[in-house]
């Protein structure tokens, strides 16, 4: 709709789904399979959502930094800049990062958009939704 539009963040999401069967072979982590979770930190996060019935754990860890891509939602994440990033949270944050594959991380870049003035293009048949304020 904008061409032009220069995306900026400074902020990263590393991003996982983790087998249930793992999750629930650890007893610290078993129960995050039954509700979501949220571990805050100093401009840092982790959260984990139940996806699939509890068959997969979703996590996503967003941070400071420079790691992904604008526009690129397929990076490759770091598994070991990961744990680097969370060391100073807890042991269950610790054990439940052990537990994700190298293959199944990803990196995004959370944009930001400068304020648009319209939502509708100009054909009036998309209007771009998404997360607001």
């Amino acid at each position: 709709m904008y061409p032009d539009i220069q995306l900026s963040s400074s902020i990263n999401c590393y991003r996982a789904v983790v087998p249930g069967t793992s999750i629930k072979s650890d007893p610290d982590l078993a129960p995050l399979l039954d509700c979501s979770t949220i571990w805050l930190g100093p401009e840092r996060a982790v959260v984990c959502i139940s996806v699939q019935n509890g068959t997969m754990l979703s996590v996503e860890c967003p941070h400071p930094g420079n790691a992904g891509t604008a526009g690129d939602w397929n990076k490759p994440g770091d598994v070991e800049a990961l744990k680097d990033t969370y060391s100073d949270f807890g042991p269950v944050v610790k054990k439940l990062l052990e537990k994700i594959e190298p293959e199944n991380l990803l990196v995004w870049k959370l944009n930001q958009l400068p304020e648009l003035k319209t939502w509708v293009f100009e054909s009036g048949k998309v209007v771009l939704l998404g997360d607001g304020r």
